[in-house]
């Protein structure tokens, strides 16, 4: 009976030893998900950023070109005669 109780003793201990690792392990595994779920929102924030920037860029070109784009009016007053 006292070398069931020392078995069962040292199978606890073990056991607890090996619970501890694995524990360890998934809190090891959840720190570095949860800095790449950080990384992945400040990158999407980035590419949001550089939308907004490049939307803005190619608004103001398109006003410009609309801006020194000919009227309608320069359009229909082409002298159709200069062709040859």
């Amino acid at each position: 009976m006292f070398w069931l109780a020392i078995v069962l003793i040292v199978a606890i201990s073990v056991t607890g030893g090996i619970i501890e690792k694995i524990i360890k392990s998934k809190e090891r595994t959840q720190k570095m998900e949860i800095e790449m779920m950080r990384e992945q929102i400040k990158l999407e924030e980035l590419k949001y950023k550089n939308y907004q920037l490049e939307t803005d860029k190619m608004r103001l070109e398109l006003k410009q070109d609309l801006k020194n784009a000919p009227t309608k009016d320069e359009l229909l007053n082409v002298d159709l005669t200069k062709q040859d």
